[in-house]
Formats: C-alpha cells, structure tokens, sequence
C-alpha cells in the first residue's frame, strides 16, 4: 500500500477576543486524529500583531503554538522582537518540541547558518524533508538593528544546494515552508529543482488549489493558506516508488459558527487575557464604517488612524505606514482597546510631530519612492542575477544619487546603490534635468553615470528590447 504523509499549514492566528485560535485548535485536532503522523507547520507572523503578544513579548503566542501542537515554523515579523528574544525562545522554549527552521539566515561574520535549516521527517515509513525559508527581506521591511548579526536573502543557489542534500540522504519528499510571498515563490518553483511542494505565507494569499509550476527537475505544487487563522491548509500526498505519485490539497476555512471552540486552548486565552482584560476591553468609539487593511495604500484603518493623528497632534498632515496586516471590523462595531491593538502593536512604534516645509516633505516621499525602487531592483536580482537593469534617473527622482543622500530612515543611499553596482545595475542621471536645476556631475557620487536625455534614453532602451518600469 502506497504511504500517505500530510502536513498543515496555518497562518498568524486573530487576536484572542474573537478565540479564534481556540477554534483552530479543534480543527487541528480533528485533522490529526484522521491522520496519524501528520505534521503541522507553522509559516511565521505568529509571535505579533495583538496587544498581549506585544505585551508579553510574545510568551502568549509561544505558549499557543507549543498548546497547538505546532512541529515546525519559519519566521518574519517574530525577528522584530530581536535576535536575543528569538534565539531565547529557539533554544528554551521550543527545545525538543518545535523546530525553528530557516536556511536562508545566516551570522553576518562568518555565515554559519543561524536556526536549524531543514528537518528530516519520517512520516508513515515516507522520508520528508521539510526545509525553512524565512522572509528574505526582513531587515529591509523592519529595522536592520533588531537582526544586525545576522543576513538573509532568497539565497537561491543555498536552496538547490539544501534540497540536493536532502534527496542525497534519501528524502522521497521534499517540502518547502517558506515566507516568501506567493509571487516569489512562484519564481523559486521554476528555478530550483527537486521540491515537492511550497506551503507558503507573507502575502496572505488564500489560494485555494495548488499551482503545478514546471523546472528542470520536474514540477512543484505552490500554495498560500491566508492569514489571521482564517484557513488551514491541507496537503495529503501518496508516495510510490519515492516519488509523489498523488495529492489533495485544501483550503479550509476555520468557521467559529462551525467550530466549538478547543476547551484546553480558550483556557489559555482566558489566562493570558486575565490581566489585561480592562485595558483589552476598554471602549475607545464606535465604527461608523468597514475598517480594513488589505492593500498596501489607504485601507479605512489607516485612514481612522491619520484622522487621529490629525486631531490629537493638531497637525496639517499625517503619514501612516503602509501595513497590509490587521484584522477588519463592521461597521457599528465597539472599537475597543484591543481592536486598536490589532492594528498597531508593533516592537518599534514612533510618532512623531514636526514643522516640515513642502519641500521637506517632497523630498521625503521621493527618498521613500528610491528606497522603494531599490528595495525592488535588489528582489528582482536575488529571483533573477542574470537580469540587466538600467536606472534612469531626473527630475527630483536624480537626488538619492547625489553626494549625501539619504534615505527615509538616515541610511546613506551611496551604500546600497554601491552594492547593486556591484551586481551589474547601472545609474544614468539625465544632463536636462542637471541643467534646469543648476546641478554638476560633481555633486553626485562616482556610481552616478549622464546621459544627455532621460526620456530619450528610456525610449532607446524600450527598443532594444528592456521592458519600462516606473516605481
């Protein structure tokens, strides 16, 4: 008879009040008792996003996942809590019971991997391989202070050599828990070979089939399980002669209405909630609409939240960041304490009121439209170092390549536009614009190339066959 392993996957669960990780306690349950050897894989964004995690540095979410019966997670937002904290809760609090797994993180020193990078697994007499893949961008998306020692990446060529180590010491399957993002995982699937399937997060996609994606080894099944305990992602595979030979995968919505919730998991809920309950219940307004965050620009949350600015702050303008996290609420719903957690509950939380010129302001928005380009130009080339790319810069959009020039945050743009020089990108500054601004090649750092026209040059480069993207 041919073996049968399944794993689970399920996002960052919503925050205690609704109980929903109670009601996804009874589904996991459930599922592992139909599938002895099941695993359940936790795809990271878990340890973050309400006010008791915050408030308890995510000892209420740790103690939820060990309640859960999780056996394997990657991470993203968990390094926000710091490298000490992290490593504290790898090492003592899931010791022997949950394995941290990320191949892509590695010392900044030396590059000695710096959480275990892959696990093998026998599941029903079937060897798995289940590798980790942490966000790779995670000391560009949050503060590169809270994992300085340590560097990420997609490490791609770091991935094929795992999975080859793998099959080398006899995986028949080989699975991939990655927080990635659906679309780069997508790229990923094409280009390294010899994964079985992809159990994805990062983007909250709920994509509710596997998505065939074809290699050079053969083809990889790619899946996304939602967010904020929304899904449960299902994926049961039959082996046979040491390859996949069928599988079933599904999306299952986590139902409350559904679901009793688990007894011994709202338990918990109740205990960690106990001393903060007035402070979680307290009664700040009453929605008057939909309040939501999906997209990364001007969800009503964000909205609600600029509007507060204004108002407390007594400011003219209020810039929120665009997160794209958060669970939604109806309108003529309380908006208590907890809710406004759920929002904004972060480990590095500023705001600030200052006097800025117009000017001032412009130049922050074009510093944060550089970051944002070159923050882009760096994934591009981490899925694809062979692409050739040219940036060509005027206007306001030449100042992050003049001496000095620093992004949102104070970081020195000379830096980072050095480092993708060094992988081929090159930096072309339009003559016109240095004219009608009265600017000289001089002010400008050595990477900075001139062409007479930026627009002409755009034009020249279309037809020799490069594809325009404007960030």
């Amino acid at each position: 008879m041919p073996s049968r392993p399944s794993t689970s996957s399920a996002q960052r669960g919503a925050s205690a009040r609704w109980a929903c990780f109670a009601h996804i306690a009874t589904l996991v349950k459930r599922l592992k008792t139909s599938r002895p050897g099941a695993l359940l894989l936790d795809g990271g964004d878990t340890w973050q996003g309400s006010a008791t995690a915050l408030w308890t540095k995510a000892q209420d979410m740790v103690d939820a996942a060990l309640l859960l019966g999780v056996d394997l997670m990657t991470g993203h937002w968990e390094f926000t809590y710091g490298m000490q904290r992290v490593k504290q809760i790898v090492e003592s609090d899931f010791k022997g019971r949950i394995e941290f797994i990320a191949q892509n993180i590695v010392t900044a020193d030396f590059g000695d991997a710096v959480f275990t990078p892959w696990v093998m697994r026998e599941i029903n007499g079937v060897p798995v391989a289940i590798i980790g893949q942490a966000f790779p961008y995670s000391p560009v998306a949050n503060p590169r202070y809270l994992m300085a020692d340590w560097r990420f990446g997609i490490q791609e060529d770091s991935m094929q050599k795992t999975v080859d180590e793998a099959r080398g010491k006899g995986a028949q399957l080989v699975v991939l828990l990655s927080h990635n993002g659906m679309d780069v995982d997508l790229k990923m699937a094409s280009r390294v070979r010899g994964i079985d399937v992809i159990l994805g997060g990062h983007t909250h996609d709920g994509v509710p089939l596997a998505v065939p994606v074809a290699n050079a080894g053969g083809t990889t099944l790619v899946t996304n399980a939602g967010c904020n305990g929304k899904f449960v992602g299902v994926f049961d595979v039959e082996v046979q002669g040491g390859r996949m030979k069928q599988h079933r995968y599904r999306l299952l919505p986590v139902f409350s209405n559904a679901l009793a919730p688990d007894a011994e998991m709202a338990a918990h809920i109740a205990k960690v909630r106990a001393p903060f309950a007035a402070r979680l219940d307290e009664k700040l307004a009453v929605s008057d609409a939909l309040l939501y965050r999906r997209g990364n620009f001007n969800g009503s949350w964000d909205q609600l939240i600029c509007d507060a600015l204004l108002q407390v702050q007594g400011a003219d303008i209020a810039f929120s960041p665009g997160f794209r996290w958060g669970t939604s609420l109806l309108g003529g719903a309380a908006i208590t304490r907890e809710a406004m957690m759920s929002q904004l509950a972060i480990t590095y939380p500023h705001t600030t009121i200052s006097e800025m010129s117009g000017a001032a302001i412009k130049g922050i928005l074009a510093a944060t439209q550089a970051q944002g380009a070159l923050r882009n130009i760096r994934n591009h080339l981490d899925t694809d170092a062979t692409a050739r790319i040219t940036v060509v810069t005027h206007a306001q959009g030449v100042d992050f390549l003049m001496e000095g020039a620093k992004d949102a945050s104070g970081g020195a743009f000379a830096s980072q536009v050095s480092a993708l020089a060094a992988r081929g990108v090159k930096f072309e500054v339009c003559e016109i614009t240095l004219k009608n601004r009265s600017l000289k090649k001089e002010q400008f750092i050595q990477e900075a190339d001139f062409t007479p026209s930026g627009v002409v040059r755009i034009t020249k480069l279309q037809l020799q066959g490069h594809a325009y993207l404007r960030p």
